[in-house]
């Protein structure tokens, strides 16, 4: 999830064989989408696709054969569940009790009175899965 970028890259190569394949992702809220970008005004953070994963290894990392692509997605919840998905979210849940409520609640009127979801029973929420891959020599 979050890491020591040197100590990691040292570990995953030293668990890795030769040849091996280290995979990274990281999903990401498309706010092309404006809705989205609504809810992302409100959420913050820094979970908002920007263009393939651009991982920069530490001088002398035993990779090979970088690539990266992304990969666009949705997922379809009932408008109900809105809240409850970004009640998950590990910056939201660390924010103060009253900061979380206020937060939630700026979602919920988001999603009750936004004109591309207010009306619909199920939304759906648009992601890019940011996909990066190295070989290890």
């Amino acid at each position: 999830h979050w890491v020591d970028l040197e100590p990691a890259v040292a570990e995953v190569a030293r668990v890795l064989r030769p040849g091996g394949t280290l995979g990274l992702l990281w999903n990401f809220r498309d706010e092309h989408v404006p809705w989205m970008a609504e809810l992302g005004a409100i959420l913050g953070g820094d979970d908002v696709h920007g263009g393939p994963a651009q991982v920069v290894l530490p001088p002398g990392a035993p990779f090979t054969a970088r690539a990266a692509r992304d990969f666009p997605w949705s997922q379809e919840l009932a408008r109900t569940d809105v809240v409850d998905l970004i009640s998950t979210r590990s910056h939201v849940q660390v924010l103060p009790d009253e900061e979380r409520a206020a937060l939630l609640q700026k979602v919920g009127v988001l999603v009750d009175s936004h004109p591309a979801v207010a009306q619909r029973a199920r939304v759906e929420i648009p992601y890019v899965t940011s996909c990066w891959r190295a070989t290890r020599t």
